[in-house]
């Protein structure tokens, strides 16, 4: 901090402290009076925790249902600290929700974000399927829920929607049947439980035709 006048000096040191302390309670960044020089770069450390604050507060907006300014916290979040996975996928989320003209393909970029820098985290791929699928392109619906459950074979909404989108394309192969098997143990909810067994009779009874025509008993 420059020096000034003794008395000038002291008030702003005294209102600088105040400040350092309000950011250090709501952001968790670390600091003292004298502040940051914008020329220097912030270590990766320090970028992170500002990021992580934005996170935290698009979080807090988002469940109050204030979607703009948690959309503008998590684009902070990302621009502050790029390799931020879930905060891209929250972004996206948020990003989907408002719905303006080019929103879902933002979204999609979001989410595509989300699954390289993680490659363990089945949500943005299973986003991405769900983008697809409320488009209508539902071979590509399908194979991002594939990924999603290559990822986490029992992430039990990439699991229902891969099985709905086999039906709507009207596909029903061993694979289906496989995933009906596993959502039945996975699932609770009685209407749920009623259509995938209507499913996997369907499903069953196509695998016998089939096998049927090509000489298999």
């Amino acid at each position: 901090m420059r020096n000034g006048t003794s008395t000038g000096s002291r008030l702003t040191r005294s209102r600088c402290c105040a400040m350092a302390a309000l950011v250090v309670v709501t952001l968790a960044t670390l600091g003292g009076c004298a502040g940051r020089n914008d020329d220097m770069p912030l270590s990766p450390e320090v970028r992170l925790r500002e990021a992580t604050g934005y996170f935290e507060a698009g979080n807090t907006a988002y469940r109050a249902k204030r979607n703009d300014e948690a959309i503008e916290n998590y684009q902070k979040a990302v621009e502050t600290y790029k390799e931020l996975p879930y905060a891209w996928n929250n972004l996206g989320k948020a990003v989907l929700e408002r719905d303006q003209q080019g929103d879902r393909m933002y979204a999609a970029d979001c989410f595509k974000m989300a699954a390289d820098l993680d490659r363990t985290d089945w949500r943005p791929v299973a986003n991405i399927g769900s983008i697809y699928h409320k488009l209508g392109y539902l071979d590509d619906a399908a194979k991002w829920y594939g990924l999603a459950l290559e990822r986490e074979p029992n992430a039990e909404p990439a699991l229902l929607n891969s099985i709905l989108v086999d039906h709507l394309r009207d596909q029903r192969t061993e694979e289906t049947a496989a995933r009906i098997r596993r959502a039945l143990l996975l699932v609770t909810d009685p209407e749920w439980q009623a259509y995938l067994r209507r499913q996997r009779e369907i499903v069953h009874g196509r695998l016998l035709e089939s096998r049927s025509s090509v000489g298999q008993p």
